[in-house]
């Protein structure tokens, strides 16, 4: 918690410090903040009937956005991917994902943006019983895949709100999401 209050601490100084000033063009960063529907699109064989597979998901990301077309980012988020209850009230099965990627973002047209990225993926997973037990696992994904479309329309020069679709592909898993977010951005 100490960890989160020295960050925005350091956040608010930043902007601040950035709001002053006049703005480098070739130094312009954005953090990104969204939240919103996810869907897991099902590919169990197993407990197919009594899945749940649509959540609350939320991402972050920091972009660099030079003069040009291009930016550069990372991203990161938290996406539950499905709950499956197991028959009889026996117990139920979660798996949820935390995706570290690298992004490429480009600007199409005015407010409309088109990111691919890459990247790691840390799964975890929790089956849990009636009897008290349960059991949690933790596996890291490599080959992963992102692509997204991205709308802001720009409140002021530094905020902006808008919409975001996005599509991600965990190839640990062979497992494909879709998430429909409402997106923040700060622009310093």
């Amino acid at each position: 918690m100490k960890a989160y209050k020295v960050l925005l601490f350091l956040l608010v100084v930043i902007t601040t410090e950035a709001t002053c000033q006049k703005m480098d063009t070739t130094l312009r960063m954005s953090i990104q903040v969204g939240s919103g529907w996810t869907h897991y699109y099902d590919n169990l064989v197993i407990g197919h009937n009594g899945i749940k597979n649509n959540y609350l998901g939320t991402s972050a990301r920091i972009m660099w956005e030079p003069e040009h077309r291009l930016s550069l980012g990372v991203e990161t988020g938290y996406y539950k991917l499905y709950r499956v209850d197991l028959k009889q009230g026996d117990g139920n099965v979660d798996l949820s994902i935390i995706p570290l990627m690298a992004n490429v973002r480009m600007r199409m047209v005015k407010n409309f943006y088109v990111t691919a990225g890459t990247g790691i993926v840390i799964m975890k997973s929790s089956v849990n019983s009636t009897g008290n037990e349960s059991s949690n696992s933790t596996v890291i994904s490599y080959s992963n895949v992102q692509l997204s479309g991205l709308y802001l329309y720009h409140l002021t020069r530094q905020l902006a709100v808008g919409g975001e679709a996005k599509f991600i592909w965990l190839d640990k898993t062979n497992d494909f999401i879709q998430t429909i977010h409402g997106v923040v951005s700060w622009r310093f």
